[in-house]
């Protein structure tokens, strides 16, 4: 298109110099038309997204220059009063103009994304970057399973990078449900990890410290790792193996009983995995329980000394902010048993 042909030009003489941000620009914008193609795009969201991918790090250079770097946070404050008057200059429509601006000012969040421009460019954006900046295996994995959400962009990125869980490993639904229920579980199941829904807003659960760990417990907030942390730690690996067991607690206030059916659960979930095949085990898999850890009477952190079981240590359900209701509905399982009835989760993630 003539309009962008100009705006190449534009955005090389506003780079001159600067090789890096120039070839940036250009392959963000190369990702994001191939993409557009795969997904169809209509032809006005796309010419929306085209343009913004041409100036979505317009904003580094006056960031550099007041603040000393290049934070993805401040380039969303300072790029759209840059990139309007050079729209403008070009007679780009005034509608366009708002929404490249928009998609400058928010390029670098991740949360609410709000139309199909909007996720291509970051998924162009991360293609781009997750090269330049030679991010790890583990990184490239967690990205294509959070950030990428269109099949052409997900391809794009199995595709260039090869992360390793695009292996030949697939474990054997059929088997893991047939041993969980030798192992005594009322129901097992196997799910894909970007399929577990995480909500924050739970982490007040654990706040409001109902099981007297919070703080006090390495696997416990605050010092098990912040919800975007622990989000991260699951979605970096491919798989999740759910377990529930369900018990006779008439008395939903017994907090010895429940306290006794949780330690029941998670061993009989670690005798689980300790039993699995090695294949399961490759990548660093690590379990998630049904409460917070209770290996050591009293946890290390306490003393300030290191954690003793760092191997088995697990965080629960709550400290991960996993939304289990939904993870059982997903895996056929009952949440709410009836009275007198309580069901405890359980998970392991590998992969």
């Amino acid at each position: 298109m003539q309009k962008h042909y100009a705006l190449i030009q534009e955005m090389i003489h506003y780079y001159t110099g600067d090789p890096k941000r120039i070839q940036h620009f250009l392959k963000v914008y190369t990702f994001a038309a191939l993409i557009a193609e795969g997904e169809n795009l209509d032809e006005k969201t796309r010419f929306i997204l085209e343009t913004a991918a041409l100036v979505h790090d317009i904003g580094i250079k006056v960031c550099e220059e007041k603040y000393g770097n290049s934070d993805g946070k401040h380039q969303e404050e300072e790029g759209p009063a840059i990139a309007r008057p050079l729209l403008a200059k070009l007679s780009y429509d005034p509608p366009v103009v708002d929404r490249v601006c928009y998609l400058i000012a928010h390029h670098h969040t991740y949360t609410e994304i709000d139309g199909l421009d909007y996720q291509i460019l970051v998924e162009a954006d991360f293609l781009v970057n997750l090269y330049e900046d030679a991010a790890s295996d583990h990184a490239i994995c967690s990205a294509c399973r959070n950030i990428f959400h269109t099949p052409t962009g997900i391809k794009l990125c199995r595709s260039v990078f090869a992360p390793s869980d695009t292996g030949n490993f697939r474990p054997d639904a059929d088997t893991i449900v047939k041993l969980g229920a030798e192992a005594g579980f009322t129901c097992t199941a196997l799910i894909e990890t970007d399929k577990i829904v995480f909500n924050p807003d739970f982490r007040i659960c654990c706040e409001d410290n109902s099981c007297g760990k919070y703080g006090v417990n390495y696997t416990c907030p605050p010092d098990c790792g912040t919800t975007d942390e622990m989000r991260d730690r699951v979605l970096a690996h491919k798989y999740a193996i759910v377990f529930q067991t369900m018990w006779e607690i008439p008395d939903t206030e017994d907090s010895a009983m429940i306290k006794k059916c949780k330690g029941k659960h998670n061993s009989m979930v670690r005798d689980f995995i300790a039993d699995l095949d090695p294949s399961y085990k490759e990548k660093g898999g690590f379990m998630i329980a049904a409460s917070g850890c209770s290996l050591c009477p009293e946890c290390a952190i306490v003393r300030g000394e290191p954690c003793v079981f760092p191997e088995k240590a697990a965080s629960c359900t709550s400290a991960y902010c996993i939304y289990v209701e939904d993870l059982a509905a997903q895996c056929g399982m009952e949440y709410n048993c009836g009275h007198g009835i309580t069901a405890f989760f359980g998970l392991y993630v590998f992969g």
